[in-house]
């Protein structure tokens, strides 16, 4: 019973930071569910080493969807690995990983793998639905062409976070 146990207090870990970071939207208190050296390997987008560069991270995200909601649909945890798969949603606001304000709402899918050390996130896979956001910042950019305005950057660029 008591790695059932350990594998519950990992959920509730993972619930309590994904609570924190992206339904209140807070940072600071979503960091007391990290680690100090966690590390953030968000794909093509790239990789945030640090409780603080991740902290900022997760507030420049909270920033473009000041309305954000991440809500879970399943949490499967296993050995010291917790999987979250979720549907994120908001109202671009702000500058959102390159894409500038638009005001309409944005929804994806996402998949988040988490690995727990010591009772905290040391690490974070993220697999959100970039290909949805990408389609439709083309959209946005086809809407804004066809109205006369422009934009100066190129609708595919790959998007990046953290250093190069």
């Amino acid at each position: 019973m008591a790695a059932q146990s350990n594998l519950d207090d990992n959920k509730r870990i993972v619930r309590a930071f994904i609570d924190a970071a992206f339904n209140q939207h807070e940072a600071d208190k979503a960091a007391e569910y990290m680690t100090t050296d966690i590390k953030w390997h968000g794909g093509t987008l790239g990789t945030v080493d640090g409780r603080d560069n991740f902290t900022g991270l997760i507030g420049a995200i909270v920033a473009a969807l000041p309305d954000l909601t991440n809500i879970e649909q399943d949490i499967i945890a296993e050995r010291d690995i917790v999987s979250v798969r979720a549907v994120v949603e908001g109202t671009h606001k702000g500058d959102l990983l390159g894409i500038p304000a638009s005001g309409k709402r944005v929804k994806w899918d996402a998949v988040d793998v988490y690995r727990i050390a010591d009772g905290k996130i040391a690490e974070e896979w993220a697999a959100d639905d970039l290909l949805g956001l990408r389609v439709w910042r083309r959209r946005l950019h086809a809407a804004l062409a066809g109205r006369g305005q422009s934009n100066r950057e190129e609708p595919d660029r790959q998007l990046r976070v953290g250093s190069s």
